[in-house]
């Protein structure tokens, strides 16, 4: 399963158009928080630091993902098996 929610993570949102455009806005983010320490850092760890920062915001982006699938299968699952009956 972990699997397929990551290909369908990788090819339909990873790829759409809202997530480049959220991107972006990353992008700025993370540019505006290291603009303090690019004059006490080297443009090496600048790089180093940036990556880290996109490493861990992806992962957190997929996990997000697979807990909202988990959460939205339950949802619907729980709620077609109403019987009427309490």
């Amino acid at each position: 399963m972990e699997q397929l929610l990551s290909e369908i993570y990788e090819k339909v949102v990873y790829a759409s158009d809202i997530y480049n455009e959220l991107n972006q806005k990353y992008d700025e983010e993370v540019e505006n928080l290291i603009q303090p320490l690019k004059e006490k850092i080297s443009a090496e760890e600048l790089d180093e630091l940036r990556a880290l920062m996109y490493s861990a915001s992806f992962v957190a982006e997929k996990n997000g993902f697979y807990m909202g699938v988990h959460v939205a299968v339950k949802f619907l699952s729980e709620s077609l098996n109403v019987t009427g009956t309490k």
